[in-house]
């Protein structure tokens, strides 16, 4: 289930939530505003930052990560590499492209994979 517009009156816009809570907009609030439409293109680039200890192996963690997004058959394509160096870890980044129907979903499933 996706977020979705309800209906769209004269002073107010409806919104229905995944988890089916209703949000009621005002309608000068959405012109005066940005909007950022999540969902038309049919497909969305998940993030993942997975900070590294200096003294852990960098290359396993690596090994690691991208083995989490290779087992999922939605997931068509991903990459992985440094995203910067801190003070007490290195950054790892993948990023990964999938339907826009299931990002919620996999960006849940795929940091509760990491935590494990």
């Amino acid at each position: 289930m996706q977020n979705a517009v309800k209906k769209i009156n004269i002073f107010s816009t409806i919104l229905r939530m995944t988890d089916y809570k209703i949000i009621i907009i005002p309608n000068g609030c959405i012109i005066s505003s940005n909007i950022i439409n999540f969902s038309k293109e049919g497909t969305r680039r998940i993030e993942l930052v997975f900070s590294i200890n200096y003294k852990d192996d960098l290359r396993l963690a690596k090994e690691i990560i991208l083995s989490l997004t290779a087992e999922n058959k939605k997931i068509p394509k991903e990459s992985c590499g440094v995203g910067c160096i801190g003070e007490s870890s290195v950054n790892l980044t993948v990023r990964f492209w999938c339907v826009s129907g299931v990002f919620g979903m996999l960006l849940y499933a795929r940091r509760r994979e990491a935590q494990i």
